[in-house]
């Protein structure tokens, strides 16, 4: 069952789009007024966000519990 998890997380419904989405259009939208360092996380890039995904993502495609645990 991990592989069909893995595959789930990795194909269309996976949140690796939606971040670089995110990266692209974020900094269109300016700078806000008010709460510039929220302003700033936000636009930090998601490469060590996607770097995790891809850490755990890997174990469940090959039907590794023990690294997916």
């Amino acid at each position: 069952m991990l592989p069909a998890v893995g595959a789930f997380f990795t194909g269309p419904g996976g949140p690796r789009p939606i971040l670089r989405a995110l990266d692209a259009g974020l900094p269109e939208l300016g700078t806000p007024a008010r709460d510039g360092e929220v302003w700033r996380v936000a636009l930090r890039p998601r490469g060590q966000e996607l770097a995790v995904i891809d850490e755990q993502d890997r174990p469940a495609l090959a039907g590794d519990v023990a690294a997916f645990v």
